[in-house]
């Protein structure tokens, strides 16, 4: 369910939806010889340039030394960087490996492209690659590492990786656990041997890091200092974050060596004037609110680009560019026509003095199933625009986890423990210390914005929050640019054939997951009709004959992941702290704040697991309030519907006499109220209030 509440989707529609898309700058397809070495392109006389992509695997801007980071140390790309050009704004059209690396490849945004616009699927045989096209000139093609994937490129019938063919033959001892075996150097050498004299190649060496997993003390025995890591703001300056980004900036560097190999081969071979070179990343760091996430740190990444005389050395470009734009740029650099229907247009009038031919005033990405991380291996859409001051994000279905569902489960259906899954975020020393530390002030903003869960519409000034922390899509002073905004997001979907929008939007989760793990979850739990919207909900207690720390508050009831009350039973014992008998006049009591008046005829109550002995059975009274301190009793006796069914998590809606107020508070002073099987306390994770008509 794609939930617009106050923007009609009607209504943000500009244009029609088409079958084909069209690119920024279509140009005629028209092709009356074919190009190859008998044949030159138009525009290059005999010599075809060569083509080495170079592609990282979860790498974030700024992460390079030519781009000023103090714990990276890159010489391979600052060296294509000073002999070329220095893109600051360039972004991949999607933050994970899979569909990013099929925009790439195809020149379309993954939206476009089906079951390869997801992640770990199928790469349809009708989507046709630059390598294809190269191929078909005459050019010699092949990969090394990682090309396209993850996915099942065989099941669609294409006769290799959309990449090229693979070259992973020659190995090497890896220095720490977790850099890949594959000798990228090494097999580029090796490719370059098979080629005919005078042949044209387009190679793609594509690293397997700096995807994790690392070595944790990879840092420690290179000698580095923990000093030295800049932190960005979306995480913890803590130093098990400082050491985890250590441990990535290593294998940055690492996959970095590889590429001075390949410059020095180049040049000892005298084809480096001849080749264009291409140094990026498919998407950004495998970190909390990075890697899989539409901010800045998941589809801003590195861009650097050479080719001899063509490009002249150390240029910055500041402009908006999209990976959407390295088909037609290959394309432009080998003199073929841009074949029609490309979403993108060629960079290199940005680098040749012919700046103005390039028309860019806002990128676009998006993703859907990124890990198998929810219900039913459901994804998390998301359609995004970022221009030079602003990012928009629109979240398809703001009712799921972006992270994932805080809780997986075996396939028999034991509940594993609450927020150990998050699958959508890599596991590692990051994520770990903020899951673990969620509940500490400090730390809780951090994961709130991680794992929790997040408006329909969001929107970020770039100026103030480069690392997009504050919403201000609910800001009625940003009302204007939201709009405008997403205006200009929806005219470019529809104009690219977005299936979002289309018949049947959720075809998408249709597409099968082909290569990982599959996971199990609980079956979701949401928020209904005519459920009110819960956030900023607060939980307080009175409980009288209780010393207030025997009791565990471990959020609001707001619909945030962590919202969770347990209670101590009277009689019980919890944390060292010995709270009185039933008999003794114990009882529990707890007070919800609406933060305004509503009127409310229902309430609901979902329960934290399985276990029926953690359960509430009835409520001796719920009184209601306006001001918070003058309550009055509503109902009595109130029963807990269907609270002995073991696969009960979520009661159905429990009426009250319908009341107008802000507060309402639930009183138990009797054992009936809860099942004392297993001596436990009462808990419960959110409660739900609304108003049926």
């Amino acid at each position: 369910m794609c939930i617009m509440n106050k923007i009609s989707l009607a209504s943000l529609v500009a244009f029609p939806i088409v079958a084909t898309s069209v690119g920024c700058q279509e140009k005629p397809a028209e092709k009356e010889t074919p190009a190859g070495p008998e044949n030159p392109a138009p525009g290059l006389g005999e010599n075809m340039p060569n083509i080495l992509f170079v592609i990282a695997d979860d790498q974030s801007y700024p992460h390079t030394s030519a781009y000023g980071s103090r714990f990276v140390s890159t010489q391979g790309f600052d060296r294509v960087a000073s002999e070329g050009a220095l893109f600051t704004n360039f972004y991949v059209t999607s933050p994970g490996s899979s569909p990013s690396r099929a925009s790439m490849l195809t020149g379309l945004y993954p939206w476009q492209i089906a079951e390869a616009g997801t992640h770990a699927s199928s790469f349809p045989a009708e989507y046709i690659c630059f390598p294809d096209v190269l191929k078909e000139e005459g050019y010699l093609v092949g990969y090394t590492g990682k090309g396209w994937g993850p996915g099942d490129w065989q099941v669609s019938g294409r006769p290799y990786n959309p990449a090229g063919p693979a070259y992973n033959e020659v190995t090497l001892a890896p220095p720490y656990s977790g850099i890949s075996k594959i000798d990228y150097s090494g097999n580029f050498k090796k490719f370059l041997s098979e080629r005919k004299s005078g042949q044209p190649f387009c190679f793609w060496l594509g690293g397997n890091e700096p995807h994790r997993s690392y070595q944790p003390d990879s840092w420690e025995r290179k000698g580095l200092s923990l000093s030295d890591v800049s932190v960005p703001e979306f995480l913890p300056d803590h130093e098990d974050v400082k050491g985890d980004l250590l441990n990535y900036a290593i294998e940055i560097e690492w996959f970095d060596s590889h590429l001075v190999s390949c410059l020095d081969e180049l040049e000892r071979t005298g084809e480096l004037d001849n080749t264009i070179v291409i140094v990026t990343a498919d998407n950004g760091m495998p970190f909390p609110r990075a890697k899989s996430n539409c901010y800045d740190a998941g589809i801003h990444v590195p861009l650097a680009i050479c080719w001899g005389d063509h490009i002249q050395p150390s240029q910055v470009v500041n402009t908006l560019t999209s990976s959407v734009d390295f088909f037609p740029t290959l394309l432009d650099a080998a003199g073929l026509p841009v074949r029609q229907g490309l979403s993108g247009q060629s960079l290199l009038p940005l680098v040749t003095g012919n700046a103005s031919q390039y028309v860019s005033d806002a990128i676009f990405a998006g993703r859907e199933r990124h890990s198998s991380a929810r219900y039913d291996n459901l994804g998390y859409p998301i359609r995004c625009m970022r221009s030079e001051d602003y990012l928009m994000i629109w979240n398809l279905h703001p009712e799921r986890w972006p992270a994932g569902d805080p809780q997986s489960m075996s396939a028999a259906g034991t509940l594993n423990q609450m927020h150990k899954a998050y699958y959508d975020i890599d596991g590692s020393p990051s994520k770990t210390y903020i899951v673990n530390n969620y509940s500490d002030p400090q730390i809780k903003k951090y994961f709130d914005a991680a794992m929790a869960r997040r408006s329909e519409f969001e929107l970020y000034n770039l100026a103030d929050d480069p690392y997009c922390m504050t919403n201000l899509a609910d800001d009625p002073s940003s009302a204007q640019i939201l709009e405008t905004l997403q205006q200009k997001l929806m005219a470019r979907l529809n104009t690219t054939g977005d299936t979002r929008l289309g018949s049947n939007p959720e075809i998408w989760e249709t597409y099968p997951r082909l290569d990982g793990e599959l996971r199990y979850f609980p079956a979701p739990t949401y928020e209904r009709e005519n459920d009110y919207f819960r956030a900023g909900w607060e939980l307080s207690s009175n409980l009288e004959e209780f010393d207030e720390t025997g009791n565990c508050y471990e959020g609001s009831v707001d619909g945030l992941p962590w919202t969770f009350a347990g209670f101590v039973k009277p009689g019980r014992t919890y944390r060292g702290v010995y709270n009185p008998s039933v008999e003794d006049g114990g009882h529990i009591q707890f007070t919800v704040d609406m933060k305004e008046p509503k009127t409310v005829n229902y309430f609901r109550i979902r329960h934290k697991n399985e276990k029926i002995w953690l359960r509430w059975r009835k409520f001796s009274s719920i009184s209601a309030s306006l001001d918070g301190e003058h309550f009055n009793i509503i109902a009595t006796d109130v029963a807990v519907t269907d609270y002995d069914k073991p696969d009960m998590i979520m009661t159905p809606d429990i009426l009250i006499p319908e009341t107008e107020c802000r507060y309402l508070r639930f009183y138990a002073d009797s054992e009936d109220c809860w099942d004392t099987t297993e001596g436990s306390s009462v808990q419960l994770t959110e409660l739900f209030f609304g108003k049926k008509n």
